[in-house]
């Protein structure tokens, strides 16, 4: 599925992955002031959290360390100083039908 926002290519995302097919999944809204994610911890808590409760597989602890590098590079590249990170984590890819598979990866 291509992501096209005002007209512009953005990329694609797999339109088999269960947040498209389903909003199967779970986000974070981090605030971005001076450069800095505000509150990364807290909302660490919360997607943890939320992991539980939707029964999604991800190792949190490994997830937290791909998250700082990806957020200081995406920082570092966009120049962003003042907005906002969206953290998207779905249940992973599957085929048609609401039957998750057994060995489901999370995106």
């Amino acid at each position: 599925m291509w992501v096209i926002d005002s007209g512009e290519y953005l990329g694609h995302v797999d339109a088999w992955d269960r947040g498209v097919q389903f909003g199967d999944g779970l986000f974070e809204t981090v605030l971005v002031l001076d450069g800095k994610p505000l509150h990364l911890q807290e909302h660490l808590t919360r997607l943890n959290n939320g992991l539980k409760v939707l029964s999604i597989d991800l190792e949190i602890a490994e997830f937290e360390v791909q998250l700082h590098q990806a957020l200081i590079d995406l920082l570092e590249h966009s120049g962003l100083r003042e907005g906002v990170l969206k953290v998207i984590i779905t249940r992973g890819d599957s085929a048609r039908g609401y039957a998750i598979p057994n060995n489901i990866k999370s995106n």
